[in-house]
Parts: structure tokens; C-alpha cells; sequence
């Protein structure tokens, strides 16, 4: 065994939440542990309830934020089924881009160039 690459090995205190006190040896002096012989359900038969950081009252909440944000959705979905909104503007978008691949189609089968930036490559066409 090689000299001084060990960890120095000496008396512990583990103390738990429940009040127990422990004396063995590690290599760390002290410890605090939540659950130990004494009090853990296993070994005493009793039951313990156990919060581990709200999580039971995280879930709550976040499903009450979800069940309210579908009470919206749906209030919403009934309030837009009610007044349908006016497509004009989405048909007029589309009729404008209709337009332009049209001009864009008859300018291509006329041999003109497209404009600046609209489809062209910067790529050399290759040597014949």
C-alpha cells in the first residue's frame, strides 16, 4: 500500500432528523441524513408522510394552469365561431402573390432576366 495517498480515517457522528445519533468511522467527520434505522417506516411499521419539496402542490398548480388555459382556448374557439373574421385581407395577400408567379413565369418564357435576387444562383453555369 502506498504511503500518504489515502484519506486520513477517523471517528464520525451521523446525526438524523429524527434526533438518532451514530459513532462510526469514515473519512469525513460528520454527516445529517433525513431517514434512518430508527425512524424509517420499514423497520418501525408506522407511517411517515414525506413532502419532498411540494411536489403534490407543484402538479396542482400547473394543472390548474393548464385546465385554465383550455377554458380560454375554448372560450376563445366559441367567441370566433361566433363572429367569423373577414378573409379579405388573406385573399388579397394570396391574389398579390398569384400575381407575381404569374409575372415571374411570363417573364421567364419571354427570356427575360428575373430580378435581382429572385431565384438566381451565384454559381457559374458550367463550361460547354
Amino acid at each position: 500500500m502506498k504511503a500518504d495517498i489515502h484519506p486520513a480515517y477517523q471517528d464520525c457522528v451521523i446525526t438524523c432528523a429524527c434526533g438518532a445519533v451514530y459513532r462510526v468511522r469514515s473519512t469525513k467527520p460528520s454527516y445529517r441524513i433525513e431517514v434512518c434505522g430508527a425512524c424509517h417506516p420499514f423497520y418501525t411499521g408506522t407511517q411517515r408522510v414525506v413532502d419532498t419539496g411540494g411536489r403534490v402542490e407543484r402538479f396542482r398548480r400547473k394543472y390548474e394552469a393548464y385546465e385554465l388555459a383550455q377554458a380560454r382556448a375554448q372560450a376563445d374557439g366559441e367567441a370566433a365561431k361566433a363572429e367569423p373574421e373577414p378573409a379579405e385581407k388573406a385573399e388579397v395577400s394570396a391574389k398579390e402573390l398569384l400575381t407575381k408567379v404569374a409575372e415571374a413565369r411570363k417573364a421567364a418564357e419571354a427570356g427575360a432576366q428575373p430580378a435581382k435576387g429572385a431565384g438566381r444562383s451565384r454559381r457559374k453555369p458550367p463550361a460547354e
